[in-house]
């Protein structure tokens, strides 16, 4: 199933296409294209549903197939998040020198 996200840009990309199909139609009919020009209004709706209906499906079985990502895209679109795992490792302790004690003879005694 198709979590909203996904469903989301499904319905995007069939409403966009719908319109385009239906407002390239209309504009088509208006500049005199034959073949165009006698369509009705309703007829013109009703054409424009079934690129819809195909961008629907495309976009779901894009979502899927395993095809690119989990967009409706075929290809990737970078929907991908990719998790980077930072570690901290601790800084190295510089090493010392050890002062090493120096012993200074005992003075000596003298015996009288």
């Amino acid at each position: 199933m198709l979590n909203k996200t996904q469903l989301n840009d499904v319905l995007e990309r069939a409403l966009a296409t719908y319109l385009q199909t239906v407002t390239g139609l209309l504009s088509a009919a208006q500049f005199g294209i034959s073949g165009v020009e006698d369509l009705s209004t309703l007829k013109t709706c009703l054409i424009g549903g079934f690129p819809a209906v195909l961008s629907l499906l495309k976009g779901y079985l894009a979502v899927r197939v395993p095809l690119g990502d989990e967009s409706a895209s075929v290809l990737r679109v970078g929907y991908e998040t990719k998790v980077v795992e930072v570690r901290e490792v601790p800084a190295k302790k510089k090493a010392t020198k050890k002062a090493t004690a120096v012993k200074k003879p005992a003075p000596k005694k003298t015996v009288r």
